[in-house]
């Protein structure tokens, strides 16, 4: 999985996703995914729905989305 997780994130830094979860109720919520030598770290804030749903389904899908989408 690391040399995929070095494919997609090639660089160190805070890359902007959309993060899929599922187990209460589905939620898709932007989160700033963090890249640190071969780790991925997310922080998801206590009381949300996104880290409720990875409690209960220990998954989720990383989306990604082209700036101009937005702008």
């Amino acid at each position: 999985m690391l040399s995929r997780v070095n494919l997609i994130f090639d660089k160190d830094g805070i890359y902007e996703i959309l993060l899929g979860t599922n187990g209460i109720r589905p939620a898709l919520r932007p989160i700033g995914l963090i890249k640190s030598g071969n780790s991925l770290k997310a922080r998801i804030y206590k009381g949300t729905l996104t880290l409720a749903n990875l409690f209960r389904n220990n998954i989720c899908s990383i989306n990604f989305a082209s700036p101009k989408d937005f702008w």
